[in-house]
């Protein structure tokens, strides 16, 4: 498969050096037979290893960098790319040259498949060693299987094959151990004999599709889990605050769920960014009020709120409102002429 990205010609002659000037990197995924270039920029180091089969065209980045920098590259040919962060001190960033709003972005640990359209573009890496794993692919591949198996990446392909002027991306992938362990691999088979036959490269190639969709079903099911758990939390305390306002313990519901305290609260909070605890007191708060409203005495909203005392009540009031549960009732009755 043909080239498409490119540093820029002079600083990237300019700086390139032999394997052993290098004093910082040491080559993790060597590409026996494929072609390597070593840059080296003052104490900053770069390995850039690519092979080229007829469907795709792999490629490795590693780098160390005292300070985080910016690299320009040029997509000479709209392409379907997917990348892997196998190490970075923090999370790498595209932009279009000229601006400072981030196409895409990547988190170390993490892949994305990312459509890019013709054009430059600034990679912005973190300080410290990052190392990155990749390849672009034609559309063709996935016709060599069967397509629905990628829908978790369906906007990216097809924004490839309409050669849109727009870059987009998937969400992100975990790597996960079997993932990393098959780059590995096709790291390694590139250095064979056969290293000319398609039918290996394809076939690894679609492991590693394989690999990234799995992963990002395996994610979806365990956010859609999560959001399940924290919507069941969430009724719950709805129903216990009905039934005794204030006062229950959450030990009932996390036996009811069936989960442990750790798994529920963070399932809450995930799903909508506010604790138990808060989702409580703010359904307790808007009961009391209710009942405030209504006219009925402090002392008896203070009971039917599960507190043992007007005392308590007014604490949680106060602590609630900045007022007391008098000076509510006050406003309340300022406001709406009762």
């Amino acid at each position: 498969m043909k080239k498409t990205i490119y540093l820029p010609r002079l600083p990237y002659l300019k700086n390139k050096v032999a394997q052993n000037q290098l004093r910082t990197l040491r080559t993790a995924l060597p590409m026996a037979n494929g072609q390597r270039t070593n840059l080296k920029f003052g104490i900053s180091e770069c390995v850039i290893q690519e092979f080229d089969s007829r469907y795709v065209y792999l490629y490795s980045f590693e780098v160390f960098l005292p300070d985080r920098q910016t690299f320009l590259v040029r997509s000479a040919c709209s392409d379907l790319h997917n990348i892997y962060m196998l190490k970075g001190t923090s999370a790498l960033s595209i932009t279009a040259s000229g601006s400072e709003e981030a196409l895409l972005s990547l988190a170390p640990d993490r892949s994305r498949f990312f459509y890019l359209p013709q054009g430059n573009y600034r990679i912005n890496l973190p300080k410290g060693e990052t190392r990155l794993f990749g390849y672009y692919f034609d559309n063709k591949i996935f016709r060599m299987d069967n397509e629905r198996k990628f829908d978790f990446i369906k906007p990216v392909i097809d924004a490839r094959r309409t050669r849109s002027a727009e870059p987009i991306a998937s969400k992100m992938i975990a790597i996960d151990p079997i993932t990393s362990l098959n780059i590995r691999h096709i790291c390694n088979i590139l250095k064979h004999e056969n290293v000319k036959d398609e039918g290996d490269i394809i076939v690894a190639t679609t492991v590693l599709l394989n690999l990234a969709r799995e992963n990002f079903n395996k994610k979806c099911n365990e956010v859609q889990s999560q959001l399940s758990l924290a919507q069941n939390a969430r009724r719950l305390i709805e129903d216990h605050v009905l039934q005794h306002g204030h006062n229950f313990n959450f030990e009932a519901i996390y036996a009811l769920l069936g989960y442990k305290k750790s798994a529920v609260h963070f399932a809450h909070q995930r799903a909508f960014q506010e604790s138990m605890h808060d989702y409580k007191n703010r359904l307790v708060l808007e009961k009391a009020l209710k009942l405030l409203e209504q006219g009925q005495s402090i002392k008896n909203c203070a009971y039917s709120c599960g507190y043992n005392s007007p005392e308590t009540f007014h604490r949680f009031i106060k602590n609630q409102l900045g007022i007391t549960p008098a000076e509510y009732v006050n406003i309340f009755r300022i406001k709406t002429g009762f």
